[in-house]
């Protein structure tokens, strides 16, 4: 098997090299939180980079279908430098084909407005946190723009900056961007206006762009220090006070999370879903994260990540089971989790496994149940729109 840390990994006991290729697994679509950027954040952002270039490689290989792998990496590029142990390209597309799946449940469930009756799809609104590189609008865009009304992106300067800029200079991204906008035409439009429409507005020195249907925004979800001795700190909450300007609280919405809530304190992660859970009547959210980092194996798996000069404040869940609890305390009506390991037992279809067991040989099948064993998806959701939402 060739080793995504030069060979190293193959030489260490088994937990320890386990959990050295788990790193790769807990790499989220971005650097996560947003806003303004801190002091030993760098690592964290590098986990764009280790989650881009897992995604290649299962692009590459055939595990998963994304035409824009790749596109917004500062580094990452198709070809043997991207090359992953099977491990890891099984574990990638486990995580993505569930999450995947998750997003179009959402977006494809009929819906109650209180007056139109029962409405397919159609003005749904997804808010990702810490997105960074995702490309899950460009995606669903590209094949139904009329499946999300409003997408909002939101992390770190330093990466929206990096990410608009592609956008804005991206011919095919541009051209979705316009399909997106025109699946939605306003009501006071002006003919004048209807050609620019899907244009992107460039702000707040590059690090911020929205069109009518998308945006992406430099936000940090954590707790701001004062700026001066007078004043106070900014709360989560407070911070968040400002998405709203950005977002339609009043249609169907779903919050995406994938390795944020774990470099954030725990109070912080609290005070995001109950902010969402007390603007929103009809609200779903999707946590990616790791748990169970208790025992013999995730507490190696805690001292790689923190070696490597990434924290993990949030990561104190114990099982899936604690992962949908935080849904519940934080005012969701229903919640559940399952870890990757009972997705690949329950959830995901026969078919599918045969079809990327015939990838590539995976030997190492002991090895890859542990790590998924300690990586879950959690889900919760309020109101009646989505009150079915789950796995």
């Amino acid at each position: 098997m060739q080793s995504a840390f030069n060979g190293s990994s193959l030489r260490r006991p088994f937990h320890e090299a386990s959990s050295d290729l788990a790193s790769h697994f807990h790499a989220g679509p971005s650097s996560r939180h947003g806003g303004d950027d801190r002091d030993g954040d760098d690592a964290i952002r590098g986990t764009d980079d280790d989650a881009i270039g897992s995604k290649l490689s299962a692009v590459e290989l055939g595990y998963i279908d994304d035409p824009y792998a790749g596109l917004f990496s500062k580094s990452a590029r198709f070809g043997s430098a991207s090359r992953r142990p099977p491990l890891i390209n099984v574990g990638t597309h486990h995580r993505t084909w569930t999450l995947d799946k998750l997003v179009e449940e959402f977006l494809t469930s009929s819906t109650e407005d209180g007056t139109d009756g029962s409405k397919k799809g159609k003005g749904k609104q997804v808010i990702s946190l810490g997105a960074g590189s995702d490309t899950r609008f460009w995606r669903i865009a590209e094949r139904d723009p009329s499946l999300i009304k409003r997408y909002v992106e939101i992390d770190f300067p330093s990466m929206t900056s990096h990410k608009a800029r592609r956008i804005s200079t991206n011919r095919r991204l541009s051209s979705i961007l316009t399909k997106s906008a025109e699946a939605f035409p306003s009501s006071d439009a002006t003919e004048a206006g209807k050609d620019s429409r899907g244009k992107p507005k460039i702000s707040r020195g590059g690090t911020q762009l929205e069109t009518e249907t998308y945006a992406l925004l430099p936000i940090d979800l954590r707790v701001s220090p004062p700026t001066n001795p007078s004043t106070s700190a900014k709360s989560s909450q407070q911070t968040l006070d400002a998405l709203v300007d950005y977002v339609d609280t009043s249609i169907p919405t779903l919050i995406i999370a994938e390795c944020v809530f774990c470099y954030m304190a725990p109070q912080e992660s609290a005070d995001v879903l109950s902010w969402f859970a007390s603007k929103f009547d009809n609200i779903a959210g999707v946590v990616y994260e790791m748990c169970g980092l208790e025992d013999s194996f995730g507490k190696v798996m805690r001292s790689n990540l923190q070696i490597r000069g990434i924290p993990l404040p949030g990561a104190t869940f114990d099982s899936p089971a604690a992962q949908a609890s935080r849904f519940l305390s934080a005012g969701f009506a229903n919640a559940g989790a399952k870890s990757l390991k009972e997705i690949r037992k329950d959830v995901l279809p026969r078919t599918e496994l045969e079809r990327i067991g015939s990838l590539e040989l995976l030997d190492e099948v002991e090895e890859l149940e542990l790590v998924l064993d300690h990586y879950c998806i959690g889900w919760g959701s309020k109101g009646g729109l989505v009150g079915g939402f789950g796995l």
